[in-house]
């Protein structure tokens, strides 16, 4: 169930993102309710994931896939440019999640 928790707080957190960009792009301010509402909707479902693992890990966890995922949607989405180091940070930070639930 963790998982689940764990796939829509990314999903939620991008899309509030998402949100907040056009946002930026349009001044839109029905952009900047679902921004809000969005993080709302997010900050619950942090509350979700810690019934079934720790602060620590929960944030940590969650840090690093919205890292990653706010990556590819910048770069995909809004076309934003990555550097080199760039990708080996993302790397580094895939290869410590990995570690943080191999190794519990």
């Amino acid at each position: 169930m963790f998982w689940i928790y764990f796939l829509l707080t990314m999903f939620m957190d991008l899309a509030s993102m998402f949100f907040a960009k056009k946002y930026v792009l349009t001044h839109n301010y029905l952009w900047l309710i679902a921004t809000i509402i969005g993080f709302m909707i997010m900050g619950f479902l942090m509350i979700a994931m810690m019934k079934f693992k720790g602060a620590a890990i929960v944030n940590i966890l969650w840090s690093g896939g919205i890292a990653i995922g706010s990556v590819l949607l910048g770069y995909y989405y809004f076309h934003e440019k990555l550097t080199f180091l760039q990708l080996v940070g993302i790397f580094i930070v895939i290869v410590g999640m990995i570690f943080i639930e191999l190794f519990k």
